[in-house]
């Protein structure tokens, strides 16, 4: 358990979305924030918005010799806390038909990067025997998402990833919770229609954030009710649930999160690849600002609140 009053805690991707909340949500506790972007103009103003709590220091999670200097920088000022790997970016489409350069890039900034700054900050943390670290991943790292299949195979390695270094620390003193939230709504997703799943507002992905160096669980979805449809996705035969990892099923889901407007084919008659968070077209290292829709039926949606299983 981390006391965040007096502590330092670090947050990647921290210039705007759930980052920038987190930052707010952990300073109005007695931390001392420090938020890296790769936007430092934006990250500058954010921490300006937050009071005296929060600095800002320019971050490319993709340069280790960045990720080095932004470690390095804080820990000068004293040890590290708890430390939030936030940034990430997500491309829209079928696989097929996605650039493969951006493919690998997004696989670099939300799994690599997450593999990276954990990396850095645990030898300190396990020397001391004490601190907290917060990988955030995604529902997509639980559930079957066509569409975004680079995304998901990030997030679902996240998970895969937190679930084996969880266990090489016990003993240390040291905990890793993974933060798997539901859509959430920021300007990065404006005029994004998003179906059949509840959509959150970035404070309550940062309370979830912040609410974990008291509790220090291994695994959290956003809401908690959702925590349960991985399992259910497992066990019910395909068809019988709206999720499937047929490719049939990507322009469905394409379609229920497309921008309202957006053409939806090109002379060619192929989908448009759309980018629904990408730091090549902001400039910056996204915050978690979006899960994708999940094609899942209401019924089952409602089973998983009430955690029965679906007739």
């Amino acid at each position: 358990m981390i006391a965040l009053a007096g502590a330092q805690v670090c947050i990647t991707g921290g210039a705007r979305g759930i980052g920038a909340a987190a930052a707010a949500a952990a300073a109005e506790r007695g931390a001392t924030v420090w938020i890296g972007d790769r936007d430092l103009a934006a990250a500058t103003e954010t921490a300006k918005s937050l009071g005296r709590r929060v600095n800002a220091l320019h971050l490319d999670v993709t340069d280790e010799s960045s990720f080095k200097d932004f470690v390095g920088t804080v820990s000068d000022r004293g040890p590290i806390d708890m430390f939030v790997n936030n940034a990430g970016i997500q491309h829209m489409g079928r696989f097929v038909d996605q650039d493969l350069e951006a493919l690998q890039r997004e696989l670099a900034i939300n799994l690599g990067a997450v593999l990276t700054g954990t990396h850095l900050v645990l030898p300190d943390m396990i020397r001391r025997g004490r601190g907290h670290v917060v990988n955030v991943s995604s529902m997509a790292g639980k559930i079957t998402t066509p569409g975004i299949a680079t995304y998901s195979a990030s997030k679902f390695g996240v998970v895969a990833l937190d679930r084996a270094i969880r266990a090489e620390l016990a003993g240390t003193g040291v905990t890793l919770t993974t933060v798997m939230p539901a859509a959430t709504n920021t300007e990065l997703t404006a005029g994004v229609r998003l179906r059949l799943q509840p959509t959150l507002q970035p404070e309550q992905v940062a309370a979830a954030i912040v609410a974990s160096a008291n509790h220090t669980r291994g695994e959290v979805t956003v809401p908690r009710y959702l925590a349960p449809m991985g399992i259910f996705e497992e066990v019910i035969p395909r068809g019988s649930c709206g999720a499937s990892s047929d490719s049939s099923a990507a322009p469905s889901t394409a379609r229920s999160i497309r921008p309202s407007g957006a053409p939806t084919s090109n002379a060619a008659g192929r989908r448009e690849n759309r980018t629904v968070r990408d730091e090549s077209e902001s400039g910056r290292h996204a915050g978690h600002d979006q899960s994708p829709s999940v094609d899942v039926d209401r019924h089952r949606l409602e089973c998983a609140r009430r955690g029965s299983h679906p007739r």
